[in-house]
């Protein structure tokens, strides 16, 4: 069995909600390399873990292959 990848995200609504108080919710597509298509809500709060999340790794990896170099 392959492992499955995400391909493509798209941010698709944003969504004003109420309950259980006021928030902002990022309706997300997710399509993935065995053609399958998920459709996920996340809370800002949980978006913005995710872009941090990314941003270190990108980092990380970066910082690993030598491709990144420091500001003076």
């Amino acid at each position: 069995m392959s492992r499955r990848i995400p391909i493509e995200v798209k941010i698709i609504d944003v969504q004003k909600r109420k309950i259980p108080s006021k928030h902002y919710v990022y309706v997300i597509k997710v399509s993935w390399s065995d053609a399958s298509v998920n459709v996920i809500y996340r809370r800002y709060s949980k978006f913005f873990d995710l872009q941090v999340c990314e941003r270190l790794t990108i980092v990380c990896c970066s910082s690993f292959a030598g491709t990144v170099k420091s500001q003076q």
